[in-house]
């Protein structure tokens, strides 16, 4: 046998069975497969806050007021609100966390979450263009919510102000008609970003973000990749 064999067979096997066990943990059944700790809730999006679980039964709710839907299981996972820096500038522990999800190396990593993607809901709620739900898929809580909402977005802008109180107000970097809004609550951050689509006309993207949960499947993430380098270690001094 060719020296590096020595090297790659062992640690390729071991490597592969704990992503192998990861992956199971996080496909097939809408049961959480990890305990999950109860938290303190923040904001909310069609009655689904931090402690939400994605169940058959939410689905179908879900269907009603959404529409159809397209379900990935693991995938890409972007945090950001835009590309000008305002992340870094404004929430550096969401920017953190995406820095974890995203290498800064352009490495592409999957994570082990279940998105809900609902393209068509202006049939059944006439301000959102598209609805994406994303939840983390060992424990099925929700780590963000990402809603598309045409000019009707102001009205929704007036009901979480409403709701949750004034939100801090910031112009964006070099585009004048960008503006974001900001309420935090328990860790948690809920953004609206309105600005102008190529028409002039106004749109708005929402997004809830779940600050413990994401932490959650970070941690998670971490904890496998220390597993790897373990499995990794042991394979090359069982080569000699």
């Amino acid at each position: 046998m060719r020296p590096e064999r020595l090297f790659h067979l062992p640690m390729v096997s071991a490597i592969a069975l704990v992503w192998a066990v990861l992956a199971l943990l996080g496909c097939g059944s809408d049961e959480p497969v990890q305990t999950v700790v109860t938290r303190t809730e923040s904001f909310t999006f069609l009655d689904m806050g931090v402690n939400t679980a994605l169940t058959e039964a939410l689905r179908e709710p879900l269907a009603n007021r959404l529409g159809s839907v397209a379900e990935e299981r693991r995938g890409l996972l972007d945090l950001t609100l835009s590309d000008d820096g305002f992340m870094d500038r404004h929430l550096p522990v969401l920017a953190g966390l995406n820095l974890d999800l995203n290498p800064a190396s352009g490495e592409r990593r999957e994570h082990d979450i279940v998105r809900l993607t609902y393209r068509y809901p202006v049939k059944q709620t006439p301000a959102f263009n598209l609805v994406q739900l994303v939840f983390y898929g060992s424990t099925r809580r929700p780590l963000v919510f990402r809603i598309h909402a045409n000019q009707a977005g102001s009205e929704i802008l007036a009901a979480l102000t409403e709701k949750y109180g004034p939100p801090e107000t910031i112009e964006a970097k070099n585009d004048p008609d960008t503006h974001y809004r900001l309420w935090r609550r328990s860790g948690d951050v809920l953004s609206a970003v309105s600005s102008l689509d190529r028409f002039g006309d106004p749109e708005y993207l929402i997004a809830f973000y779940f600050t413990e949960n994401l932490k959650d499947l970070v941690r998670a993430e971490k904890e496998a990749a220390a597993q790897v380098e373990q499995a990794r270690r042991k394979a090359g001094k069982s080569a000699f």
